[in-house]
């Protein structure tokens, strides 16, 4: 069997190729790793930013919008299965958010391309959000 187009055709258009597949996935999932702080969350969702010496609780969370600086210092109700989202901003050191037990972001730091992670809140319970570097953090609190 004979291909229209040879290898050496092809290989110069591979990265253009990988490029536009990988916009077509990132458009799939609402562009995830590029999407920025909203002013309002949409359902499902909760949306945090991440700095180097704070933590700012942007929306999806029952108690509202506040700063924080401090370990133990907020906590963070949603529903089950509400993905909360981390946006690095301003950021000149390495980041990783955790949560007890239900998982640990990537490492972000400031030469990252990617600037977001998201974890899915997806147990019932009350867990430990810290930023590892920092130690800043407080509670989520999944409820049913």
């Amino acid at each position: 069997m004979r291909f229209p187009l040879s290898v050496k055709a092809i290989l110069p258009r591979l990265p253009q190729a990988l490029v536009l597949f990988s916009a077509m996935i990132l458009m799939g999932c609402d562009a995830i790793s590029t999407k920025g702080v909203a002013s309002s969350c949409e359902t499902g969702t909760a949306q945090f930013l991440v700095y180097d010496g704070a933590m700012k609780r942007v929306c999806g969370c029952t108690e509202g919008e506040a700063v924080f600086t401090s370990s133990n210092s907020f906590t963070c109700t949603v529903p089950v299965n509400t993905t909360v989202y981390f946006y690095f901003t301003g950021i000149s050191i390495s980041h990783q958010i955790s949560v007890s037990t239900i998982g640990t972001t990537q490492m972000v730091d400031a030469s990252s391309t990617v600037k977001t992670a998201a974890l899915v809140m997806n147990r019932t319970g009350t867990f430990a959000l810290t930023d590892i570097t920092t130690g800043i953090g407080g509670s989520m609190v999944v409820t049913p």
